[in-house]
């Protein structure tokens, strides 16, 4: 089979990966960012949201959680992967991919970058979600919701790197986390046809990726009220260069562009991702949620959203009305 057909093969594996249990539900919500006023107010100037590394993030624990995890299962299913490694006849046996896997998924770690959203349903359009307020709103609480239908879910770019969008996996200690490792071998033997004749590095690559997914969407279960949402970007393919999507449509305007800011007193390398304001408008609405000054703030975002040329901009902005606790 040629490469090229590996490849589509590999990607709908990783597709299905994510539909079950990832994006498996009606999708029937929006995209929520819940922080302060100011972010709020910068991310809808500059048309874009800021990815950090996973070492950056306040739950990065959660990462070193799924690869313990990873290494119980590889030790566990030692005999069934290399099973279905050897039907690819790659000369490749569960022991030295386990090897290889750890070793690089620790240098990755420092190489992936998101950004967390929140599933926003329609009903909490009037007052939005009180646990979200509390833990990024401080004292100018804002949420930007986002159109689910402007925001696509999976993107391969021209480095061969991924920016992926997908729901958080909430698991208890109790719960059997190897079960999203075994949909790897799932998938593989369901799609054995289509992978025969792959490189070995190709593999290694995909497999890498789809560790990485697992690892980075899985939390605690006492974060479960949060529903959160994370843009991922994998960054497999070393890159220095501003990424775009390996796309032909022209319509389609956004990339990721690498800089580094200076965050609460510490400069660190980041990924801008752009979205556009035209006339697919991503912005549903705004919520200003407990706040000091929630009168100032509305009048600063409607003069804002007539500068980005959005008509009847009030409509677009709700006030919640909670009071602040200070």
């Amino acid at each position: 089979m040629e490469q090229k057909d590996c490849y589509d093969v590999l990607n709908d594996i990783l597709i299905d990966i994510l539909d079950e249990p990832y994006l498996g539900d009606n999708n029937t919500h929006e995209l929520a960012y819940y922080c302060s006023a100011s972010t709020a107010y910068s991310v809808i100037d500059h048309e874009e949201i800021w990815m950090r590394k996973t070492t950056c993030m306040n739950d990065y624990k959660e990462f070193e959680f799924g690869l313990l995890k990873l290494d119980m299962w590889f030790r566990e299913k030692d005999t069934e992967i290399t099973k279905c490694l050897s039907k690819l006849n790659i000369g490749l046996n569960a022991k030295d991919l386990h090897i290889y896997i750890k070793g690089k998924l620790r240098v990755i770690q420092n190489q992936t970058y998101i950004a967390c959203l929140t599933k926003h349903p329609k009903e909490e359009d009037e007052l939005g979600r009180l646990s979200m307020w509390r833990a990024y709103g401080r004292n100018s609480g804002t949420a930007i919701v986002f159109n689910k239908d402007n925001m696509r879910s999976i993107f391969c770019l021209k480095s061969g790197n991924y920016l992926i969008l997908l729901p958080v996996k909430y698991l208890s200690p109790k719960d059997n986390y190897n079960n999203l490792f075994n949909k790897l071998i799932e998938q593989m033997e369901e799609n054995m046809d289509g992978l025969k004749g792959i490189d070995c590095s190709t593999f290694i690559e995909n497999f890498l990726l789809f560790c990485l997914v697992i690892i980075a969407t899985v939390k605690h279960k006492g974060f479960e009220e949060e529903a959160e949402m994370r843009y991922i970007y994998c960054c497999i393919n070393h890159s220095d260069v501003d990424e775009e999507y390996d796309k032909d449509d022209e319509d389609d305007k956004c990339c990721l562009t690498k800089c580094v800011e200076n965050i609460n007193g510490i400069p660190q390398i980041i990924y801008k991702l752009s979205y556009v304001m035209d006339d697919n408008n991503p912005l549903s609405k705004i919520i200003i949620g407990p706040n000091e000054f929630p009168d100032v703030i509305n009048d600063a975002f409607v003069d804002l959203l007539k500068r980005k040329g959005i008509n009847n901009p009030e409509n677009y902005i709700q006030e919640t009305s909670i009071p602040l606790r200070v």
